[in-house]
């Protein structure tokens, strides 16, 4: 079963095939792109807003990223110091996102052991960070 394509032209539905609709309706959906684009840009600007980062000011965001760099060095510096096995249960968990659950089963352990572990692990982590700032 074939489609109908109709535009209105001054008033009047006039039944055109598929090429020709598309033809003229192209211009029409490139603007209602154009503007979800903005739209979304417009959020985005707002996010920075919100968050009092101002987007024309380079050392804002410069200073943001330094600030991570070092977070992230410390995070790096106290995740060495893990054990091996503490090491592999951060990692299961963050990196490879895999379910408590999933993890548990993996050690023939409980969920509940793993949550409180990861828990202990997490506390160590946060000790040690904040003792490096």
């Amino acid at each position: 079963m074939a489609k109908d394509y109709h535009l209105h032209i001054n008033g009047e539905q006039v039944k055109v095939d598929k090429a020709v609709y598309e033809a003229y309706m192209r211009s029409t959906w490139t603007e209602q792109k154009r503007r979800q684009t903005l739209a979304k840009r417009e959020q985005s600007l707002d996010v920075l807003v919100a968050y009092n980062l101002d987007p024309a000011d380079p050392r804002s965001l410069l200073e943001e990223i330094v600030e991570d760099g070092m977070m992230l060095d410390l995070l790096v510096d106290a995740l060495s110091k893990l054990t091996k096995e503490e090491r592999a249960l951060i990692q299961a968990i963050f990196f490879d996102e895999k379910a408590e659950r999933t993890v548990a089963e993996e050690l023939s352990v409980s969920q509940k052991t793993v949550n409180q572990r990861k828990r202990l692990l997490l506390a160590k982590l946060r000790k040690k960070i904040c003792g490096n700032l």
